[in-house]
């Protein structure tokens, strides 16, 4: 299976199990993301399991001024599974090492990237 056809710029939207919510832009390239909003950067990979994507991003904080999504962390691991159906992808996951700490996105394909 090909997974090329995720790869795209996506806006994100996010929202925390204590109710905070955020978005960002990623862009998905042989199912490695990098991204960020106006306070975080998001980079990870994913991997295919059966007909699911699982993943880690790392979330770090590049500019003060707002807390994430799970107040003060600064600096975390997101712990993320989910599907792409067509042009929407939608996960869910968790803060790794805090799995109460739960986070539901989804991203909405703004454009495809070309193929070399």
């Amino acid at each position: 299976m090909s997974y090329g056809k995720f790869d795209g710029s996506y806006a994100v939207k996010f929202r925390s199990n204590l109710g905070s919510f955020g978005a960002g832009v990623v862009v998905v390239a042989d199912l490695q993301v990098s991204g960020g909003d106006s306070w975080f950067s998001f980079n990870g990979e994913f991997t295919p399991r059966g007909s699911d994507l699982v993943g880690e991003l790392s979330v770090n904080q590049h500019s003060s001024g707002s807390q994430s999504i799970f107040g003060p962390l600064r600096n975390f691991k997101l712990v993320l599974e989910g599907k792409f159906v067509g042009e929407v992808g939608e996960f869910t996951g968790y803060v790794k090492g805090a799995p109460e700490l739960k986070v539901a996105t989804t991203l909405s394909r703004l454009n495809q990237v070309a193929a070399e």
